[in-house]
C-alpha cells in the first residue's frame, strides 16, 4: 500500500510540476501559509537533482505546486486557498527513475486546524545515505 501511495504522489508532483513553475510562493491575504524550512547537516552541501520539496494532505495529494530544492534555499512557502482541519505534511521527495536514496528524512506532519491568515511552521531534517554526500 505504501509503494502504491508513493508512485501516486511522484505522479501528482510530475503532473503539477510540468504545469505549474516553482515561483516564489509568497503569502497573500486569505490563505494558509505554510513555511517548510529544510535543515541539512552542516558543511555538507545538497548536490542532488530533482529533488522536491512537498507539501501534502492526509492522502499524501499536493495542497501546492511542489518547489525544487534549490542550492542554498533551506526555506519553503507553500499556500492553500481555505481553512482545513485535517493533517499536513511537509517532506523531501528524490524523483530521478530509480530506487536509489541519497537521504532519509522523516516528513514532519501536524494535525489540527489551519486557518486563513495563519503561518504554520514545518522542519524536515536531512540524514545523507551516500557516503558520497555523507564524508565517510
Amino acid at each position: 500500500m505504501k509503494t502504491i501511495a508513493k508512485i501516486l504522489v511522484t505522479i501528482s508532483i510530475l503532473m503539477i510540476s510540468l504545469q505549474v513553475t516553482a515561483g516564489n510562493n509568497q503569502p497573500t491575504l486569505g490563505q494558509v501559509h505554510y513555511k517548510v524550512q529544510i535543515h541539512l547537516p552542516k558543511d555538507i552541501p545538497f548536490q542532488a537533482n530533482n529533488v522536491f520539496v512537498v507539501m501534502t494532505d492526509d492522502r499524501d495529494t499536493p495542497i501546492a505546486p511542489p518547489q525544487l530544492l534549490k542550492y542554498g534555499k533551506l526555506s519553503y512557502d507553500f499556500n492553500e486557498n481555505k481553512s482545513v482541519i485535517g493533517t499536513r505534511k511537509a517532506m523531501l521527495i528524490y524523483i530521478d527513475g530509480t530506487t536509489s536514496r541519497l537521504f532519509n528524512c522523516t516528513p514532519d506532519v501536524q494535525s489540527g486546524k489551519f486557518i486563513i491568515g495563519g503561518t504554520y511552521q514545518f522542519n524536515v531534517y536531512v540524514v545523507f545515505q551516500n557516503p558520497e554526500l555523507s564524508g565517510e
